[in-house]
């Protein structure tokens, strides 16, 4: 490429870069994202490590209280009887 074809090119992005930058206000609403209360409480709170960890320890906890009869090989009505005495 030339010079003129790069200085050219050069102006007319300039151009085009300045056309949309007028477009666009401070004030306009377009450019602010806007969230609800929800997703600000829910971003607030994956951000927090310590927070997520004790989630993800109640939510175990959670479910192992409904699976765990399920995984456990015991039955519900089996007793445990000791047969060696203590003296």
């Amino acid at each position: 490429m030339s010079e003129k074809e790069l200085k050219k090119s050069a102006q007319t992005a300039g151009e085009n870069n300045t056309k949309e930058t007028e477009n666009y206000s401070l004030n306009d609403d377009r450019r602010v994202k806007v969230l609800s209360p929800g997703a600000l409480v829910a971003k607030r709170f994956f951000r927090n490590r310590l927070a997520v960890t004790g989630m993800v320890i109640l939510i175990f906890m959670f479910l192992f209280s409904f699976l765990g009869g399920v995984l456990s090989p015991y039955g519900q009505d089996q007793k445990f009887y000791r047969y060696d005495v203590q003296e």
